[in-house]
């Protein structure tokens, strides 16, 4: 799969939705289309999720996954305000 926009590399804690359950998960990078991430049980292909951050709830499904690391991509791309909120905010990668 290719993928459509440029990979930010980030340590950013978020929660993520899925089926009306809360996880914790970290986002290891991000681009407008999608983010890889990683928690301790990773949510299965094609779920649909949300990523709750910062006040907004970010739709989207899951790529693929392995071990404890998927790939999520948006429903929709984000703005560029809402990506830029979450590189201001990125603390810096292990």
């Amino acid at each position: 799969m290719h993928r459509a926009g440029q990979r930010i590399d980030v340590a950013i804690d978020v929660t993520l939705l899925r089926g009306g359950k809360q996880v914790r998960a970290r986002l290891i990078n991000l681009s407008a289309t999608g983010v890889n991430a990683v928690a301790a049980f990773a949510p299965g292909p094609k779920e649909a999720v949300q990523i709750l951050w910062n006040g907004k709830a970010l739709p989207c499904h899951v790529v693929w996954a392995r071990a404890n690391s998927f790939g999520l991509a948006f429903d929709r791309p984000l703005a560029p305000s809402i990506l830029a909120s979450f590189v201001d905010s990125a603390g810096k990668p292990d």
